[in-house]
């Protein structure tokens, strides 16, 4: 689970909310569309512990809630 976390940590901080001067947006974009996608197919054969899922979620979650790019909500619907 540590690895899960410290991964999913990283792509958070420094891919999706990254302070960069020149956001890696398309990556973000990119991550949203085939994460997403796969995490809804694993799911199918049964949902992963919660706690390993609000991990793997939680940086959608703090995208969602602190971004101001239009095109990142339609990715994760």
């Amino acid at each position: 689970m540590e690895i899960v976390t410290q991964f999913m940590t990283y792509i958070q901080n420094d891919v999706m909310l990254s302070t960069d001067s020149h956001p890696a947006a398309g990556l973000t974009y990119h991550i949203a569309d085939v994460f997403v996608v796969e995490l809804k197919e694993v799911c199918r054969g049964g949902a992963p512990a919660a706690d390993v899922l609000q991990a793997l979620l939680e940086p959608f979650c703090q995208t969602l809630a602190k971004t101001n790019r239009a095109a990142f909500l339609p990715r994760l619907r």
